[in-house]
């Protein structure tokens, strides 16, 4: 085998080892894709428009990029932090290329989701390389910067339905779909490390995190009532997922303990989604 050939297999090695490590596709790609069904289905369920196509395929695989991008963009921040990654800096910039790439041509035919995977990148990309060394102190900003870019990404589901579907929906109700999802995102952010003292996002000690998790939690409530009344969730629907945010805010409230609380991580997004899902499934029945 040639040297380009040999340099090739390396670097097909690599990044399988580093999507295995920290991107494992049948997990969070897995995860990633079912939020986009979910954020799909309630939009349909809305306008009372399709649900599915062949173009939700595109949308689902651009989707997972880019939060792909959001994990190498936040590997190369952390690299020199965080230890070895298995692959270069230029490794993973390269990756970086290359999942953006694959994402513009997805949607290099509809001008406006072009633009959002570009917004979501750009925000992405420029909030830790060059926002946050001019302002490392102002953390309410950084905060701001640092969140919307997961927040672009989820609003990319909606152009990207909005141009298959040629149906738009009120501001009002997009901002509760996507906050929602955008509310069960952040809180497994802000919880998968709960039990660990050296995790201080914005320089948040555990009781800190603890109010922004309370804060998540009323947060995902409310859009849990704005979904209702935008007509993507049953009644059921609204009762289960106020009894899921409630639920989840006693068990914050309530652990005091160092070891990692069982409510950490994805659970809380899990079994929003499952909701999503089988009440989406009843209304077709």
């Amino acid at each position: 085998m040639s040297r380009a050939g040999d340099a090739v297999m390396r670097a097909a090695a690599a990044t399988a080892a580093y999507l295995t490590r920290r991107f494992p596709l049948h997990i969070q790609g897995v995860a990633v894709a079912v939020t986009f069904l979910c954020l799909w289905l309630m939009y349909a369920r809305s306008a009372g428009g399709p649900s599915l196509s062949w173009y939700a395929a595109l949308g689902a695989l651009t989707f997972v990029l880019l939060f792909l991008q959001l994990r190498l963009i936040d590997d190369l921040d952390d690299l020199e932090h965080d230890g070895d990654f298995g692959v270069t800096r230029k490794g993973l910039l390269a990756a970086l290329g290359v999942a953006l790439s694959l994402a513009l041509l997805l949607n290099a035919w509809w001008w406006e989701s072009l633009l959002l995977v570009l917004a979501a990148t750009a925000v992405m990309t420029l909030t830790p390389f060059v926002v946050r060394p001019r302002i490392p102190d102002r953390l309410a900003t950084l905060a701001i910067c640092y969140e919307a870019g997961p927040a672009l990404v989820l609003w990319y589901s909606y152009v990207q339905w909005r141009q298959q579907s040629r149906i738009g929906l009120p501001a009002w109700r997009v901002l509760a779909i996507v906050g929602l999802m955008w509310a069960g995102y952040e809180f497994w952010k802000f919880s998968r490390k709960f039990d660990a003292e050296d995790y201080l996002p914005y320089r948040l000690r555990r009781a800190g995190r603890r109010v922004v998790l309370l804060w998540l939690l009323l947060f995902a409530a409310l859009c849990t009532v704005g979904t209702y009344l935008a007509g993507a969730a049953s009644v059921v629907m609204l009762g289960y997922g106020l009894l899921l945010c409630g639920g989840f805010a006693l068990a914050v409230y309530r652990h005091r303990e160092a070891r990692a609380p069982r409510w950490a991580g994805l659970g809380f997004a899990a079994l929003l989604e499952i909701g999503i899902i089988t009440d989406a499934v009843i209304s077709v029945g």
